[in-house]
């Protein structure tokens, strides 16, 4: 399976919409994982019509090693985790 954004002959498509962010908080001696909620929404490029849906809820963001202070890394990490997930999902499914 191969996936790249300027691919010109694609058959379908893949929309991750984001329903929840919940950005987290490290404060050194206290901390808390960011998590998000989203739709992902598979559409055949030529008609339009989708072709499957996958809903995934509290997928969590952190840095392994605890030094994530900032939230972009902590919503970032969350993101990371969605797509890791969902490859695997598929992958499974295939």
């Amino acid at each position: 399976m191969t996936c790249n954004k300027e691919t010109k002959d694609a058959k379908y498509e893949v929309l991750v919409h984001t329903t929840f962010v919940e950005p987290g908080f490290n404060v050194g001696v206290m901390r808390k994982n960011a998590y998000i909620d989203a739709t992902i929404t598979f559409k055949e490029i030529s008609t339009g019509k989708s072709m499957a849906e996958v809903t995934v809820e509290n997928c969590p963001g952190r840095d392994v090693f605890g030094y994530d202070f900032d939230t972009g890394l902590r919503i970032e990490e969350a993101y990371a985790k969605l797509g890791k997930s969902l490859a695997a999902l598929i992958d499974k499914k295939l």
